[in-house]
């Protein structure tokens, strides 16, 4: 990996625009702000413009590992590597939107992220002012049918709209988008009533396909112009942050906290903010960074920041196959992610798989009456503790109840971010810490 500078990360904007704000948040958060001034300072900087959503445009994940490294080292952390730097660097391939996405139908522009989502794995295309044949969908009653007409699709002049959709995805019992995924070359239309979710793909396919919002289809769709750039980047440069706090006993045992930082970036023009998922659970591992550099532990703390997440918890597996301590020192990771509004309570992943823990944690919780509930659920593979979980690292992966639900679409955003009982959601996470050792 380069180093930050060679890696593309922009100095002059981080001097600009975010070093101020760090200065400003550490002169005064450090002293006076409670533990949710403090997190919605770090969102709202992890949400900035320069950070392009923290994905693989314009340098927006680098730009975020590059301020998460400068708050561990304003925060004191210890580096992990003999050069002294937080960053452990890898490479995944990914399918990026640099540059134009847009869509029209007859004269009607539609807004890329509020009326349509181009499939992540996507192929670039212009057409300009094509025909459109429409094929119905709703008369499919199987997989035989589907593979049949899948192949008379094959006709790569046209542009196909798909109406239906939705109902041939229940009849299959297969999501609308793992359907536009099995088409073959060309480009599809393909309204749905279901909510827009963009994801993150690592390898583009064949066919360019659009998610459009249902309402926003004309009566009748008589011409279509569209326009994809994409850039399929085999070696995509990626790092996650690391750093640690000393124990002051037993210093060869952890307590690690990780959170995500990467997010979904752009689509031409949509930028996929990420506020919810998860500026807001790096910015609470940040705080307890800060907290437990003002308060060691008996164990050693350290804090991961991971990249990849999004496209596949490609960062974690990367680093339980490159630990930079045995992975069986850890006495037990917890995972935040989507933590930015615990209006009722907070979920605990992996709930059953350590039940000692667990019923450790809720009854901190009821003891103290921090939250109005904290809830078990099962193992599931849908966060970076779950390589961990594999490698039988005990885990618990930590989300919070409440909020607005935005989740993988154009309004996630710091404006929408309450930040509901997060100081106690802090205490809670604390205790439990504390208990453990």
């Amino acid at each position: 990996m380069r180093r930050l500078a060679d890696a593309g990360f922009n100095s002059m904007i981080y001097c600009a625009v975010i070093a101020p704000a760090l200065l400003l948040l550490w002169s005064s958060s450090s002293l006076l702000a409670s533990d949710t001034t403090y997190i919605r300072e770090q969102i709202n900087l992890l949400c900035a413009p320069v950070m392009q959503g923290r994905g693989y445009v314009n340098n927006g994940q680098e730009n975020a590992a590059g301020h998460i490294s400068n708050v561990y080292r304003e925060t004191g952390l210890r580096s992990f590597l003999p050069d002294g730097s937080y960053y452990q660097p890898y490479a995944f391939s990914v399918n990026t939107f640099p540059g134009k996405v847009s869509l029209r139908l007859n004269n009607k522009m539609l807004r890329p992220g509020a009326d349509y989502l181009v499939d992540a794995a996507s192929k670039g295309v212009v057409w300009r002012r094509h025909p459109i044949r429409e094929v119905d969908l709703s008369a499919i009653t199987d997989t035989t049918g589907w593979e049949h007409l899948k192949a008379g699709l094959a006709d790569t002049s046209n542009i196909y709209l798909l109406t239906n959709a939705d109902t041939l995805s229940s009849r299959l019992k297969i999501p609308v988008r793992r359907l536009g995924r099995q088409l073959p070359q060309g480009v599809f239309l393909i309204p749905q009533r279901q909510k827009l979710i963009w994801t993150v793909a690592q390898y583009p396919m064949p066919a360019t396909v659009f998610y459009i919002t249902d309402t926003v289809m004309p009566e009748r769709v008589k011409r279509v112009t569209v326009q994809v750039e994409n850039m399929a980047l085999p070696e995509h440069p990626a790092r996650n942050v690391i750093g640690f706090i000393p124990g002051t006993s037993v210093p060869d045992s952890f307590i690690v906290f990780s959170a995500h930082y990467d997010h979904l970036g752009r689509m031409g023009d949509a930028v996929f903010t990420g506020a919810n998922d998860n500026a807001s659970g790096t910015a609470f591992m940040l705080a307890l960074a800060k907290y437990y550099a003002a308060n060691p532990q008996r164990y050693s703390i350290a804090f991961m920041a991971f990249s990849g997440e999004e496209a596949g918890l490609l960062g974690s597996e990367y680093y339980v196959n490159n630990p930079l301590f045995p992975l069986a020192a850890i006495r037990f990771l917890i995972n935040i992610d989507m933590m930015a509004d615990a209006t009722s309570g907070i979920t605990a992943v992996n709930a059953t798989e350590h039940p000692e823990a667990f019923s450790l944690l809720r009854n901190i919780n009821e003891k103290y009456e921090y939250l109005p509930d904290v809830k078990e659920r099962g193992k599931s593979a849908n966060s970076d503790h779950h390589h961990f979980t594999e490698h039988n690292v005990p885990a618990f992966f930590i989300y919070a109840n409440g909020g607005p639900g935005f989740y993988h679409d154009i309004y996630d955003v710091p404006a929408t971010l309450t930040l509901r009982n997060m100081t106690n959601v802090m205490k809670l996470v604390q205790a439990f810490v504390g208990k453990l050792q």
